[in-house]
């Protein structure tokens, strides 16, 4: 039985990367471009160097970008 578990776990992982894949895909750009640097293991300091813009843009858009993401993924379920 312990296989038939994991293999539903690593199926329900699977659907929830593909979700989230489709739901990072449908962000606006500048919401992807703050969180693909976090994921890259940037710093805020970090991104608002690379995008030109304030730390404070960043950590609103950081912000905003995991709401939209999480409507998303609620929306999907």
């Amino acid at each position: 039985y312990a296989q038939v578990g994991s293999d539903e776990d690593t199926l329900e992982q699977n659907e929830e990367r593909v979700m989230l894949r489709k739901c990072f895909g449908k962000l606006p750009t500048e919401f992807r471009a703050v969180l693909q640097g976090q994921l890259r293991g940037e710093d805020q300091q970090q991104i608002s160097e690379r995008l030109g813009i304030a730390v404070g843009t960043v950590k609103s858009r950081i912000s905003r970008a995991k709401d939209e993401l999480r409507k998303c993924v609620e929306k999907q379920r």
